[in-house]
């Protein structure tokens, strides 16, 4: 619900807000959102490893984040489709190309997920409303990883037949066209890729 949403969307604003009095904001956007199962208790089943430029002896041999442009590219270059595919980044555009890159991702990602996003993250009804800059960020990172979440759900349902993807959107009461949230979403994706291994280890 939006209110058990409410406390960890403020701890994560204030936790952003304290590392960039360090000097470490840019920090979390270089690094590739991924996507983490959880368990029964909302712990993670696995944490991800981080970039060899991310670590103290990676820093110190010289190694750097790539450009983001370069990231995105190779990404879509690699076609790669795991849970790190999943997530995604802010760009460090100003105010004004923030809420155009907002606006655009209605027509990639369908308008109930648009609104559910702007909704659940900003608790606005339009880009427009929303004052803090980081919090545009926000909202553009959450919406460029429902677009790559768009894909992979698109990926999965093409190499499954109706009725297999049928069954788990029954399954999961997830219809992908009233979807609203990347949880919704996520859950999908995962149980639809689920069936397409088992398939491919039935053959």
């Amino acid at each position: 619900s939006d209110k058990e949403n409410a406390l960890p969307g403020a701890e994560a604003q204030a936790f952003k807000r304290a590392l960039s009095c360090f000097g470490l904001g840019r920090y979390l956007y270089d690094v590739d959102g991924e996507w983490v199962e959880l368990d029964d208790r909302g712990l993670p089943r696995n944490f991800p490893k981080l970039p060899r430029w991310a670590t103290p002896n990676g820093w110190l041999a010289g190694l750097r984040p790539k450009p983001r442009r370069n990231r995105r590219a190779a990404m879509r270059a690699n076609g790669r489709s795991g849970p790190g595919d999943f997530g995604s980044h802010p760009t460090n555009g100003n105010s004004g190309s923030l809420i155009a890159e907002i606006e655009a991702m209605e027509n990639k990602i369908g308008k109930r997920l648009y609104r559910g996003l702007l909704k659940r993250v900003a608790r606005v009804w339009s880009p427009h409303q929303i004052q803090d800059i980081a919090v545009r960020q926000q909202v553009l990172a959450q919406m460029q990883g429902a677009e790559r979440g768009m894909a992979r759900l698109q990926a999965a349902q093409a190499r499954l037949s109706p009725e297999v993807v049928q069954k788990v959107i029954v399954v999961l009461n997830a219809p992908p066209t009233k979807i609203e949230d990347l949880q919704t979403l996520h859950s999908l994706v995962l149980a639809l890729e689920k069936e397409v291994e088992t398939s491919q280890t039935q053959e």
